[in-house]
């Protein structure tokens, strides 16, 4: 990515996607052959999608990296680029998210669109603890344990792990 020195940032919030998605999601990425045959028709894989201008060409960008680079947009003009990219976003699975750079003179545009937020995505409020742990879970096989568990304490006891230490 060639980002313009001088940009603003905006997104748009990634699309919510449920505990029982990230695992089936993080089982897929293993490579298990049984996992990519369940997972060929899934709708939770959005990608991270990024709009930005290259100063190099003259000209925004809208693409993401799937196994390599995956060019969806190329147009100088700040607005066919966002609308490109929107209705990218809008065909992406759960789990899609839109990071957006623009220059300083085409950030009028971005403020203007309802569907747009000012600055970088933080976390997700639907993201809680266990999104945190599935790569974990998945790894030892104990995603039935992490789906069941009310806190962390409670998913430590039923892996067999102490409970959490707390400070003080």
């Amino acid at each position: 990515m060639t980002y313009s020195r001088d940009h603003r940032t905006f997104h748009m919030p990634a699309k919510p996607y449920s505990l029982v998605d990230a695992i089936n999601r993080c089982a897929a990425a293993t490579g298990s052959m049984r996992y990519a045959m369940a997972t060929g028709d899934a709708d939770y894989n959005g990608h991270a999608l990024a709009l930005y201008w290259n100063d190099y060409r003259g000209y925004y960008v809208c693409d993401y990296h799937w196994g390599e680079r995956v060019v969806l947009v190329r147009d100088a003009d700040f607005a066919r680029a966002l609308a490109g990219a929107k209705r990218e976003f809008a065909r992406q699975g759960r789990g899609a998210s839109l990071r957006i750079s623009t220059r300083p003179q085409d950030a009028h545009i971005a403020e203007a669109d309802p569907d747009v937020k000012a600055g970088e995505e933080g976390e997700a409020a639907w993201r809680d603890w266990k999104y945190s742990e599935v790569g974990f879970a998945v790894k030892h096989n104990w995603t039935h344990h992490l789906i069941a568990a009310t806190d962390p304490d409670d998913y430590r006891r039923r892996i067999g792990l102490p409970p959490i230490q707390k400070a003080g």
